[in-house]
């Protein structure tokens, strides 16, 4: 489902054109070169083998726009918000990509509207970035899928601290189930993080290796399906977040798969 046509974010009326290319990006009409720039296999070539649903890898240089590298055309908008956005800083990956990652701070956010994902249910997801936490006053969050309906809320969200990590899931009827990871290390420098759901079970990868129990308890509450727009990441007052090579999966990537994609993006060893 392409983004096209014109958004309203903030009271701020973008020109996404035909497929989202309107606000440019790489290339001719936006488009991302895929690949690395050397010889061999690259850190897009091991994500691309797992199906990504959304891949958003952060390398313009100036746009309003993100691009979705997936093929799939699933392109979003950074926001400024009450904060600030830097394009084009120094990305997360050791590999022969062109590399270049985005630094939000103080309430700028990343989103993605309309949103094409249905994440209801009990449908299995993978998440997948490449994080700095590098100021957290307030916690950063990644994957914000939420309908507040007071007293209860809908949905999902990860959020992150400098030394932990949280992954709610909330079922629109007061119940919600939790699986997180404290302490760890999100901060001084880029850490690969991955959330997995595959229907009864959440998993937390952090650099390339499961840190939360290898049988958490189950995750059996559904999550109605809501008309929210997705926040692929947002912060807040005192928080600067470094984002790069963020991905979305329609089904749980495996430990194996996982390990791979940290050594590809951190060593450049890319099977």
């Amino acid at each position: 489902m392409a983004l096209g046509g014109c958004i309203d974010v903030d009271g701020i009326v973008y020109d996404l054109g035909e497929g989202g290319a309107g606000l440019g990006g790489w290339g001719v009409g936006g488009a991302i070169p895929e690949g690395g720039g050397g010889s061999g296999r690259s850190y897009f070539d091991v994500v691309m083998d797992d199906a990504p649903a959304g891949f958003w890898r952060f390398n313009e240089a100036s746009s309003a726009e993100v691009l979705d590298s997936s093929g799939n055309d699933h392109h979003a908008l950074s926001v400024l918000g009450d904060g600030t956005i830097e394009r084009d800083v120094v990305g997360a990956l050791f590999s022969n990509d062109p590399d270049a990652a985005i630094a939000l701070s103080g309430g700028a956010y990343v989103i993605l509207s309309p949103n094409p994902f249905d994440l209801s249910g009990l449908a299995p997801y993978t998440f997948e970035a490449w994080v700095d936490v590098a100021e957290a006053t307030n916690p950063p969050h990644l994957f914000l899928w939420i309908e507040e309906t007071p007293p209860d809320n809908s949905g999902m969200q990860t959020f992150l601290w400098a030394d932990s990590a949280y992954h709610k899931r909330y079922d629109g009827a007061g119940g919600f189930e939790e699986i997180s990871e404290s302490p760890t290390v999100l901060s001084d420098g880029y850490h690969h993080l991955v959330i997995t759901f595959d229907g009864a079970n959440a998993r937390i990868y952090i650099d390339g290796a499961l840190v939360t129990d290898p049988d958490p308890p189950d995750f059996v509450l559904p999550i109605p399906s809501i008309g929210s727009a997705m926040i692929l990441a947002d912060t807040q007052t005192g928080t600067t977040l470094y984002l790069d090579e963020l991905a979305l999966y329609d089904h749980a990537l495996d430990l194996t798969r996982v390990e791979a994609h940290y050594q590809c993006g951190a060593n450049a060893d890319c099977p």
